[in-house]
């Protein structure tokens, strides 16, 4: 895909009509992939990238959980406001673009424009789309912001199109996580597969139900249950997600109020401050030894409460393996016995032997027959009454890992940190109560009290965060035995429905996409594991800082080795994890072989001389086909131009004016010995 103009007509700061032409110009030395937009903040460059959003994805831009109503909203707040009096406001907005973009093989070029205008009531909006000049065909008014979506998916979007917050979410181990896991399962279409899956476990279950027995009965309740704990599971990360909002925001209070009563207490101040740093540093000790406790108990814990139950587990397993291994053998030796019969039925069969048997005889030699091989069978019989699990080899060898791991060593480690944790909540409570012995002045009263309730406050937010995670690991756990039970039913569900082709043939193709979905991801991330290595190296100038990153197919968490050494993205330096994360960006394009542009907000005024020069040189120039970087006039300065000169095309210099409220663009044609001009419109 490459961009090759967009234009916007009184959108946010944008009055009137302000078109872009956006192809790199290349010359004959050098491809010039970069256009450059620069200007101070508040001058349209965030804008910029949202209305190219907003023309692709509508309401997607705002994300999947944007209601109508404050979608429509939205877009009459980005309607442009005049500042001139006796100037009427315009009622519209619209947003055009040009892109081309190869589709099953064939370039096309495409025009889309997303308008909208204000109503008595609301907002009326309008898409247009057309292909080579003309409507795609059989394309519906209702189906083209899903063309459009499934030309340039709003996931692919998150990964192309970019700004510095970005870049802060991927540097967190946790939030960096989450996305790449979004991002990978996006660009590979597992989320697809994913859909298919349901579909065809809807599919399962409907024929089930047309056959009306107990064990369909049985499916549609544990995919129902198992739906049930999925849908309460994200309702809790959510609750979680707004309790730590809210406990970051009473920190940041009790934290303001501290530095107000340091400011306003003196002496007071003074006395309190060596506990107050103590009180402090156990706060955060404590927090790090739940969290692990945590980790711990969302592991094989709670397997390790109960040994003797595990012992009787293992047993019961070990005598669901002899009864497998019986039967199977059983199996094999009927299929004999049935072979040597109707061989022995043949009146070619015994002239080929030799001998004439009556049929007497016939069935005292099969008779025999069949009492040596039953004798042959290796294995000792098992009652069937004593199956009760019901487990797969795969399962029984999980679980005995389990069980292993439960009983050898987790018990003690979680006694040792249960312990840590007691003794940093008892020096906890000595300290506030040594704070709470000092005294008081009048005039800081009033300060103290409401410091106090803010920690009351923060302390149940904290107990509730404690209830929303054990919640959490009771659903996880419940999920687990959920969806090994919904596998259990379809396993037994199969059996009865052997008759049933398309129900088997749909089983298969599940057990098939399932399997596909792995073995892709897993290469497709050995290959990114292999790319990010490799590019992050670039970036740091340095060959081996890192010799290779693993990471999980399941968590998306990150880790990277050095010679003998392995450890977390944590012990990056700040620079180097600014770094890791553009590395991510890059590598996952790379991997995706998706050709879309890349668009840059304001990525370099977080990165140091080192660090941006690194970005500047290494990664903006083979970043992509074409890249658009927005950048502000304090990240342009004279240094970070010569840098850029040889890769950029041109650049778009943007100006607020303060007294229309309105953008100006001037365009200016970058290239050897026009720096000049450049600072001179920038001045």
């Amino acid at each position: 895909m490459i961009i090759r103009r967009v234009a916007f007509t009184n959108f946010g700061v944008y009055g009137g009509r302000n078109e872009f032409e956006l192809i790199p110009r290349a010359d004959e030395q050098f491809s010039r992939p970069i256009v450059l937009f620069s200007g101070k903040n508040g001058a349209g460059k965030t804008t910029f990238v949202e209305g190219i959003r907003l023309c692709l994805h509508g309401s997607l831009a705002l994300g999947d959980r944007v209601s109508r109503s404050d979608y429509e909203d939205h877009l009459l707040r980005k309607i442009h406001r005049p500042f001139q009096e006796g100037v009427t406001p315009p009622d519209s907005a619209s947003i055009e673009m040009e892109f081309e973009f190869v589709r099953s093989g064939e370039r096309h070029t495409y025009q889309v424009e997303r308008s909208w205008h204000r109503t008595k009531k609301s907002v009326s909006e309008n898409l247009s789309i057309t292909e080579d000049g003309k409507p795609p065909e059989g394309l519906e008014e209702d189906q083209k912001d899903g063309f459009l979506r499934e030309l340039v998916p709003s996931s692919a979007a998150d990964l192309f199109f970019f700004d510095g917050e970005k870049i802060d979410k991927l540097m967190d181990e946790e939030e960096g996580s989450e996305i790449l896991g979004r991002t990978v399962k996006s660009l590979l279409g597992l989320h697809l597969v994913e859909r298919l899956d349901s579909d065809l476990e809807v599919y399962i279950s409907r024929r089930a139900d047309e056959d009306e027995s107990e064990v369909s009965e049985e499916l549609e309740e544990a995919r129902q249950e198992v739906e049930r704990l999925r849908e309460r599971k994200e309702e809790l990360k959510i609750a979680q997600e707004e309790n730590q909002e809210a406990l970051e925001e009473k920190h940041s209070a009790i934290e303001t109020q501290r530095q107000r009563l340091k400011s306003e207490g003196g002496d007071y101040a003074e006395r309190r401050d060596e506990l107050e740093r103590r009180q402090e540093v156990l706060e955060q000790k404590i927090e790090t030894q739940e969290k692990h406790i945590q980790s711990l108990a969302d592991g094989i814990m709670p397997f390790a409460v109960a040994p003797q139950m595990c012992e009787k587990v293992r047993e019961r397993l070990d005598i669901e393996r002899q009864h497998q291994e019986w039967k199977t053998s059983e199996q094999l030796i009927d299929e004999q016995i049935n072979q040597f019969a109707e061989e022995m039925e043949s009146d070619l069969f015994w002239e080929q032997v030799g001998i004439d048997p009556d049929e007497k005889t016939r069935g005292q030699l099969l008779e025999a027959l069949t009492e040596r091989l039953r004798e042959s069978n290796p294995a000792e019989p098992v009652d069937e009454d004593e199956v009760v699990i019901h487990a797969s080899e795969r399962e029984r060898g999980k679980l005995n890992s389990w069980i292993d791991e439960a009983l050898n060593g987790t018990p003690d480690q979680f006694r040792e940190a249960t312990q840590k944790l007691t003794d940093l909540r008892e020096e906890l409570d000595k300290v506030e109560e040594d704070l709470s012995r000092v005294p008081q002045d009048l005039i800081l009263q009033p300060i103290v009290e409401t410091l106090n309730t803010l920690v009351e406050e923060r302390d149940e937010l904290q107990r509730e965060a404690e209830e929303i995670a054990d919640e959490i690991g009771t659903v996880e756990f419940k999920l687990e035995r959920g969806e090994a039970h919904l596998e259990n039913v379809k396993d037994r569900l199969k059996e009865e429905q052997k008759e049933n082709e398309r129900v088997q043939e749909a089983l298969r193709t599940q057990k098939a996409l399932r399997d596909y979905a792995e073995r892709l991801k897993r290469k497709k991330l050995d290959i990114l594991e292999e790319t990010l290595t490799s590019r992050f190296n670039e970036l740091c100038r340095k060959e081996t800082i890192l010799d290779a990153v693993d990471i999980d197919a399941e968590t998306f968490e990150v880790v990277l080795h050095r010679g003998n050494e392995t450890f977390g993205r944590e012990a990056l330096s700040a620079g180097e994890t600014q770094l890791f994360a553009i590395a991510t960006i890059w590598a996952l394009r790379e991997v995706s072989g998706v050709p879309m542009p890349v668009i840059i907000d304001t990525p370099l005024g977080r990165l140091d001389d080192d660090h941006r020069s690194a970005m500047i040189q290494t990664y903006l120039p083979r970043a992509s086909h074409q890249v658009m970087l927005l950048a502000t006039d304090a990240e342009v300065d004279e240094d970070v131009l010569e840098d850029l000169e040889p890769a950029l095309s041109h650049t778009y210099r943007l100006r607020f004016d303060e007294d229309t409220q309105r953008t100006e663009v001037d365009e200016i044609d970058v290239s050897a010995g026009q720096q000049k001009i450049f600072e001179e419109v920038a001045a």
